[in-house]
């Protein structure tokens, strides 16, 4: 069995994330140029490998695989009034 039939029926198998990890695990193992070499025999775009590349080295690190998502900004936090009672109920200083 050659690696482009390896490639093939592994391609069927998994789904994309699956095979972008399985990309980057082989284009790791060759080492430089792994990632050109692994993209033309599975036919893959070199983008995909380099991204489950990138992928492999964010969980090495211990940071999650998912990338943050959108939504609502934070609030800032209230600061502590600081100074008298007073100050704090007229903060702009007028009596």
């Amino acid at each position: 069995m050659t690696t482009q039939q390896q490639y093939e029926i592994l391609r069927k198998e998994l789904n994309e994330q699956q095979w972008r990890l399985f990309l980057g695990t082989e284009a790791l193992k060759i080492g430089y140029g792994g990632i050109s070499l692994v993209a033309a025999l599975s036919g893959a775009d070199w983008k995909t490998v380099q991204r489950g590349v990138k992928e492999l080295k964010r969980e090495r690190r211990g940071g999650s695989a998912k990338q943050g998502a959108g939504g609502r900004r934070r609030r800032r936090p209230i600061q502590p009034c600081k100074g008298t009672w007073r100050s704090c109920l007229n903060p702009k200083g007028i009596r």
